[in-house]
Protein backbone atom coordinates (compact mmCIF):
# COMPACT_ATOMS: atom_id res chain seq x y z
CA UNK A 1 0.00 0.00 0.00
CA UNK A 2 2.51 2.40 0.83
CA UNK A 3 4.53 1.81 -2.44
CA UNK A 4 1.61 2.71 -3.98
CA UNK A 5 0.98 5.71 -2.52
CA UNK A 6 4.31 6.79 -2.34
CA UNK A 7 6.36 5.46 -5.26
CA UNK A 8 8.79 2.71 -5.05
CA UNK A 9 12.09 3.83 -4.29
CA UNK A 10 14.00 3.79 -7.64
CA UNK A 11 17.44 0.10 -7.71
CA UNK A 12 20.53 2.11 -7.24
CA UNK A 13 22.09 -0.36 -9.75
CA UNK A 14 18.86 -0.13 -12.43
CA UNK A 15 19.58 3.81 -12.43
CA UNK A 16 23.34 3.17 -12.60
CA UNK A 17 23.14 1.23 -15.70
CA UNK A 18 20.47 3.63 -17.15
CA UNK A 19 22.83 6.26 -16.46
CA UNK A 20 25.89 4.35 -18.03
CA UNK A 21 23.40 3.77 -21.22
CA UNK A 22 23.17 7.34 -22.00
CA UNK A 23 27.14 7.92 -21.85
CA UNK A 24 27.30 5.55 -24.21
CA UNK A 25 24.66 7.67 -25.68
CA UNK A 26 26.31 10.65 -25.67
CA UNK A 27 23.39 11.90 -23.52
CA UNK A 28 25.82 13.78 -20.49
CA UNK A 29 23.07 15.36 -19.12
CA UNK A 30 20.74 13.02 -19.00
CA UNK A 31 22.80 10.78 -17.08
CA UNK A 32 24.16 13.44 -14.96
CA UNK A 33 20.49 13.89 -13.58
CA UNK A 34 20.32 10.06 -12.82
CA UNK A 35 24.12 9.98 -11.27
CA UNK A 36 24.03 12.97 -9.22
CA UNK A 37 21.89 12.22 -6.81
CA UNK A 38 23.16 8.84 -6.72
CA UNK A 39 26.82 10.29 -5.79
CA UNK A 40 24.95 12.12 -2.95
CA UNK A 41 23.44 9.25 -1.71
CA UNK A 42 27.23 7.63 -1.76
CA UNK A 43 26.98 5.45 -5.04
CA UNK A 44 31.10 4.80 -4.93
CA UNK A 45 30.43 4.43 -8.85
CA UNK A 46 28.03 6.75 -9.29
CA UNK A 47 30.78 9.07 -7.52
CA UNK A 48 33.42 8.05 -9.78
CA UNK A 49 31.23 8.34 -13.08
CA UNK A 50 30.35 11.84 -11.89
CA UNK A 51 33.81 13.00 -10.99
CA UNK A 52 34.92 11.42 -14.45
CA UNK A 53 32.75 13.32 -16.46
CA UNK A 54 33.63 16.69 -14.65
CA UNK A 55 37.17 15.78 -15.45
CA UNK A 56 36.76 15.17 -19.17
CA UNK A 57 35.01 17.21 -21.84
CA UNK A 58 31.60 15.47 -22.77
CA UNK A 59 29.55 18.11 -23.55
CA UNK A 60 29.65 19.88 -20.38
CA UNK A 61 31.97 22.42 -19.24
CA UNK A 62 34.87 20.71 -16.85
CA UNK A 63 34.75 21.41 -13.17
CA UNK A 64 37.98 20.17 -11.44
CA UNK A 65 37.76 21.03 -7.97
CA UNK A 66 34.10 19.33 -7.93
CA UNK A 67 35.27 16.52 -9.96
CA UNK A 68 38.12 15.84 -7.31
CA UNK A 69 35.97 16.15 -4.72
CA UNK A 70 33.65 13.22 -6.39
CA UNK A 71 36.70 10.84 -6.93
CA UNK A 72 38.31 11.68 -3.74
CA UNK A 73 34.67 10.09 -2.38
CA UNK A 74 34.75 7.47 -4.37
CA UNK A 75 38.53 6.76 -4.24
CA UNK A 76 38.06 6.44 -0.26
CA UNK A 77 35.02 3.59 -0.44
CA UNK A 78 37.44 1.94 -2.66
CA UNK A 79 36.26 2.39 -6.07
CA UNK A 80 38.92 1.25 -8.35
CA UNK A 81 37.52 3.52 -11.43
CA UNK A 82 37.05 6.86 -8.77
CA UNK A 83 41.05 5.75 -7.43
CA UNK A 84 42.42 5.50 -11.13
CA UNK A 85 40.79 8.80 -12.59
CA UNK A 86 41.89 10.64 -9.20
CA UNK A 87 45.40 9.00 -9.74
CA UNK A 88 45.41 10.72 -13.55
CA UNK A 89 44.16 14.16 -11.64
CA UNK A 90 47.32 14.32 -9.77
CA UNK A 91 49.49 13.01 -12.76
CA UNK A 92 47.88 16.17 -14.74
CA UNK A 93 47.47 18.50 -11.67
CA UNK A 94 43.61 18.67 -12.57
CA UNK A 95 42.04 19.98 -9.69
CA UNK A 96 45.07 19.02 -7.36
CA UNK A 97 48.91 19.62 -7.12
CA UNK A 98 50.98 17.69 -9.36
CA UNK A 99 51.79 14.47 -7.72
CA UNK A 100 53.50 11.42 -9.42
CA UNK A 101 53.82 9.70 -6.58
CA UNK A 102 50.16 10.03 -4.92
CA UNK A 103 49.22 9.07 -8.58
CA UNK A 104 51.27 6.12 -8.78
CA UNK A 105 50.06 4.82 -5.44
CA UNK A 106 46.20 5.38 -6.20
CA UNK A 107 46.77 3.60 -9.93
CA UNK A 108 48.39 0.57 -7.60
CA UNK A 109 45.01 0.67 -5.72
CA UNK A 110 43.14 0.63 -8.49
CA UNK A 111 44.56 -1.86 -10.27
CA UNK A 112 44.69 -3.80 -6.93
CA UNK A 113 41.28 -3.53 -7.77
CA UNK A 114 41.02 -5.30 -10.91
CA UNK A 115 41.12 -1.43 -12.65
CA UNK A 116 42.76 -2.20 -16.44
CA UNK A 117 43.34 1.17 -17.43
CA UNK A 118 44.99 1.37 -14.66
CA UNK A 119 47.31 -1.44 -15.21
CA UNK A 120 47.89 -0.86 -18.11
CA UNK A 121 49.44 3.15 -17.32
CA UNK A 122 51.20 1.46 -14.50
CA UNK A 123 52.80 -1.08 -17.07
CA UNK A 124 54.02 1.99 -19.53
CA UNK A 125 54.92 4.00 -16.10
CA UNK A 126 57.64 1.38 -14.62
CA UNK A 127 58.33 0.04 -18.10
CA UNK A 128 60.19 4.18 -18.79
CA UNK A 129 63.44 3.10 -18.60
CA UNK A 130 64.52 6.93 -17.91
CA UNK A 131 61.66 7.45 -16.24
CA UNK A 132 61.61 8.01 -12.22
CA UNK A 133 59.48 4.62 -11.11
CA UNK A 134 61.50 2.85 -14.06
CA UNK A 135 61.05 -0.85 -12.92
CA UNK A 136 60.43 -3.40 -15.67
CA UNK A 137 59.60 -6.61 -13.21
CA UNK A 138 56.79 -4.88 -12.40
CA UNK A 139 55.87 -3.07 -15.44
CA UNK A 140 55.64 -6.68 -16.93
CA UNK A 141 53.53 -7.82 -14.18
CA UNK A 142 51.35 -4.75 -15.00
CA UNK A 143 51.45 -5.61 -18.78
CA UNK A 144 50.17 -9.32 -18.26
CA UNK A 145 47.53 -8.16 -15.87
CA UNK A 146 45.72 -6.02 -18.31
CA UNK A 147 46.60 -8.24 -21.87
CA UNK A 148 44.87 -10.61 -19.91
CA UNK A 149 42.06 -7.98 -19.43
CA UNK A 150 41.95 -7.50 -22.84
CA UNK A 151 43.96 -4.45 -23.27
CA UNK A 152 45.50 -4.56 -26.75
CA UNK A 153 48.04 -2.19 -26.30
CA UNK A 154 48.98 -4.23 -23.21
CA UNK A 155 49.03 -7.10 -25.42
CA UNK A 156 51.74 -5.07 -27.26
CA UNK A 157 54.11 -3.98 -24.49
CA UNK A 158 53.88 -7.36 -22.97
CA UNK A 159 55.02 -9.22 -26.21
CA UNK A 160 57.67 -6.49 -27.08
CA UNK A 161 58.94 -7.68 -22.90
CA UNK A 162 59.08 -11.28 -23.33
CA UNK A 163 60.63 -11.16 -26.76
CA UNK A 164 63.49 -9.09 -25.02
CA UNK A 165 63.23 -10.61 -21.68
CA UNK A 166 62.81 -6.80 -20.52
CA UNK A 167 61.80 -7.79 -16.72
CA UNK A 168 61.93 -11.46 -16.95
CA UNK A 169 63.02 -14.39 -18.98
CA UNK A 170 62.96 -14.15 -22.95
CA UNK A 171 60.16 -15.92 -24.28
CA UNK A 172 59.42 -15.02 -28.22
CA UNK A 173 56.41 -18.08 -28.86
CA UNK A 174 54.88 -16.05 -25.66
CA UNK A 175 55.49 -12.69 -27.08
CA UNK A 176 54.09 -13.84 -30.99
CA UNK A 177 51.12 -15.09 -29.18
CA UNK A 178 50.12 -12.22 -27.58
CA UNK A 179 51.24 -10.26 -30.74
CA UNK A 180 48.93 -12.17 -33.01
CA UNK A 181 45.97 -11.16 -30.26
CA UNK A 182 46.91 -7.59 -30.04
CA UNK A 183 46.82 -7.50 -34.17
CA UNK A 184 43.63 -9.46 -33.80
CA UNK A 185 42.55 -6.30 -31.71
CA UNK A 186 43.40 -3.82 -34.10
CA UNK A 187 47.16 -2.89 -33.16
CA UNK A 188 49.08 -2.07 -36.33
CA UNK A 189 52.35 -2.42 -34.51
CA UNK A 190 51.52 -5.68 -33.58
CA UNK A 191 51.16 -6.68 -36.91
CA UNK A 192 54.78 -5.62 -37.93
CA UNK A 193 56.41 -7.19 -34.87
CA UNK A 194 55.02 -10.39 -35.61
CA UNK A 195 55.79 -10.32 -39.22
CA UNK A 196 59.90 -9.61 -38.06
CA UNK A 197 59.44 -12.54 -36.09
CA UNK A 198 57.88 -14.75 -38.43
CA UNK A 199 60.38 -13.68 -40.91
CA UNK A 200 63.23 -14.50 -38.70
CA UNK A 201 61.62 -17.80 -37.28
CA UNK A 202 62.11 -16.18 -33.90
CA UNK A 203 59.01 -17.57 -31.19
CA UNK A 204 57.05 -18.48 -34.65
CA UNK A 205 57.74 -20.55 -37.66
CA UNK A 206 60.18 -18.88 -40.52
CA UNK A 207 58.21 -17.52 -43.08
CA UNK A 208 60.10 -14.90 -44.66
CA UNK A 209 57.15 -14.03 -47.48
CA UNK A 210 54.30 -14.26 -44.22
CA UNK A 211 56.42 -12.13 -42.51
CA UNK A 212 56.47 -9.74 -45.31
CA UNK A 213 53.08 -9.77 -46.11
CA UNK A 214 52.32 -8.93 -42.39
CA UNK A 215 54.82 -6.19 -42.19
CA UNK A 216 52.60 -4.95 -45.37
CA UNK A 217 49.75 -5.11 -43.77
CA UNK A 218 50.92 -3.10 -40.75
CA UNK A 219 51.89 -0.23 -42.71
CA UNK A 220 48.62 -0.20 -44.97
CA UNK A 221 47.22 0.20 -41.14
CA UNK A 222 48.97 3.17 -40.01
CA UNK A 223 52.40 1.49 -38.10
CA UNK A 224 55.29 4.05 -38.25
CA UNK A 225 57.34 0.77 -37.13
CA UNK A 226 56.87 -0.76 -40.73
CA UNK A 227 58.99 1.43 -42.11
CA UNK A 228 61.99 0.59 -40.05
CA UNK A 229 61.91 -3.36 -41.02
CA UNK A 230 59.91 -3.25 -44.71
CA UNK A 231 62.80 -2.16 -47.01
CA UNK A 232 65.14 -4.85 -45.26
CA UNK A 233 62.87 -7.51 -45.18
CA UNK A 234 61.89 -6.94 -48.97
CA UNK A 235 65.36 -6.89 -49.81
CA UNK A 236 65.73 -10.47 -48.85
CA UNK A 237 63.15 -11.76 -51.25
CA UNK A 238 63.21 -12.98 -54.66
CA UNK A 239 60.75 -10.87 -57.60
CA UNK A 240 58.65 -13.68 -56.85
CA UNK A 241 58.86 -13.41 -53.16
CA UNK A 242 58.15 -10.41 -53.42
CA UNK A 243 54.54 -10.54 -55.59
CA UNK A 244 53.43 -13.67 -53.25
CA UNK A 245 54.13 -11.23 -50.30
CA UNK A 246 52.12 -8.39 -51.62
CA UNK A 247 49.39 -10.52 -52.78
CA UNK A 248 49.29 -12.14 -49.34
CA UNK A 249 48.96 -8.87 -47.76
CA UNK A 250 45.65 -8.22 -49.51
CA UNK A 251 44.33 -11.62 -48.20
CA UNK A 252 41.84 -11.59 -44.52
CA UNK A 253 43.84 -11.27 -41.64
CA UNK A 254 43.07 -14.54 -40.27
CA UNK A 255 44.68 -16.62 -43.02
CA UNK A 256 47.78 -15.12 -42.04
CA UNK A 257 47.53 -15.08 -37.88
CA UNK A 258 48.22 -18.47 -35.88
Amino acid sequence: MLKRLFGARPDPEAELKRAIGLLDAGRVEAALDLLVPLAKAGHARAQAEVGTILLSVQGIRPDDEAAVKWLIAAALQGDPAGARMLGFAYLDGRGVPVDAVTARDLLKKAAAGGDLLAAEHLAEMFGDADGPHADLPVARVYAEQAAKGGRSAAMLRLGRMLYDGAGGEVDPVAAAWWWALAARAGEADALVLLGVARALGRGTARDPVQGCALVLKGCEAGSALAGVYLHGLMAGLDARQRGEAEALATAPLAELLP
